[in-house]
């Protein structure tokens, strides 16, 4: 009885030693909370009306990344307790004076698909001034963009929050002839058509072809409303004015067989730094027997919205073309060009090899800035 007693107490031993020692997975176990995505956000500051915004979190750890694509600068930065849910961002979002930060301290729900926050911001009461701080408070949701499924609402769902690739981070379609990335760099001016990133068919080449007919007088204009590439509001005029002596068939024919394309180089290499092009047939018409004209108010085939292709006697034939907004393929980091170097646009037409070109030396610019490329000449 005392041997079995004995061994019972001993049985009762190691298991109380195997509890006290055994990992207490009640408090391992804790789901990570992430909220990494793209989230339907209402903000409701003082007693203005709700604002509902788009954004895009990047959770990298226990830091918070918050911007409108997921790939912009961001705005608002913070930090979370990816155990506990809870926390802090802020960050300077209104476009005035002084420039005085938001802050926010909110939870993050454990299923990592909601969280709320409250604090302050300031907004714009004026042109320039800011007013506050204000009470705000915000509740977002994740938003099924991104999730790789067209849900109701969406045009698209690629399966991610990038804003060049043809879906944008709401799930909408970019419209045709907006530049993306397709991610070859020997075609950075893709362009979106119906969703798909593509390169676009262009007569330019890499460095400026010989041979070309140049004009009595010219001028080029660009502007860069954004300051970053491709914008709504960017400008792009050429004249290629009092030029040499040339005939309707010099042309070719846009109405039913040549593409035209635009390209302007620049640099000392004089690479190609902007390229335009658009197809024969559609918006072109014949201006009797003197010429062509192409007209396209959307600007749909890469940004350009007219052009003119004159014949006529020595001094009187002329070339001009216009473009405008975001399907002009204007890359960041365009303008401005370099003031030491020349710049030469040249036209080129898909049926003959005939081609118009204008050169401007650096003392024909009359601004080389960010924004605003001009030059005449002479």
């Amino acid at each position: 009885m005392r041997s079995a007693l004995a061994g019972q107490s001993l049985a009762i031993g190691i298991l109380a030693a195997a509890l006290l020692t055994a990992p207490d997975f009640s408090r391992t176990c804790v789901a990570t909370i992430d909220l990494t995505g793209n989230w339907d956000v209402t903000v409701t500051v003082d007693s203005f009306p709700p604002a509902n915004l788009h954004w895009a979190i990047v959770q990298s750890s226990g830091t918070l990344v918050i911007s409108t694509d997921g790939v912009s600068a961001p705005f608002y930065t913070g930090t979370i307790d990816p155990d506990t849910g809870a926390l802090s961002f802020g960050g300077v979002l209104a476009d005035c004076l002084p420039p005085l930060p938001d802050s926010f301290t909110g939870t993050a729900a454990g299923d990592s698909n909601s969280f709320t926050a409250s604090g302050t911001m300031f907004l714009k009461v004026s042109p320039l001034l800011c007013g506050g701080p204000f009470p705000a408070s915000l509740t977002a949701t994740r938003g099924l963009c991104g999730n790789g499924v067209v849900d109701p609402g969406e045009a698209c769902d690629d399966g991610n929050l990038l804003a060049h690739d043809c879906c944008s981070f709401t799930c909408s379609l970019q419209p045709t002839g907006s530049l993306c990335d397709d991610g070859d760099l020997a075609t950075p001016y893709s362009v979106c058509t119906a969703g798909s990133c593509t390169a676009p068919a262009t007569g330019c080449v890499a460095t400026p072809v010989g041979g070309c007919a140049s004009p009595g007088k010219s001028l080029l204009l660009l502007k860069d409303q954004g300051f970053s590439g491709a914008s709504p509001g960017d400008r792009l005029i050429w004249k290629w004015l009092k030029g040499p002596a040339t005939a309707l068939g010099d042309f070719g024919n846009p109405t039913t067989t040549a593409d035209y394309s635009l390209c302007v180089y620049a640099g000392t290499s004089q690479t190609l730094a902007l390229d335009a092009s658009v197809p024969p047939v559609t918006n072109w018409e014949t201006l009797g027997t003197k010429g062509y004209k192409y007209k396209d108010a959307g600007a749909a085939a890469a940004g350009i919205f007219q052009i003119l292709l004159k014949s006529g006697a020595a001094g009187s034939s002329k070339i001009l073309a216009k473009g405008k907004d975001g399907a002009l393929y204007l890359a960041p980091g365009t303008l401005p060009f370099d003031s030491a170097a020349n710049v030469t646009v040249q036209v080129v037409n898909s049926d003959n090899p005939n081609c118009w070109e204008a050169t401007f030396a650096p003392s024909a610019f009359k601004k080389n800035t960010t924004a605003e490329f001009k030059a005449k000449s002479p």
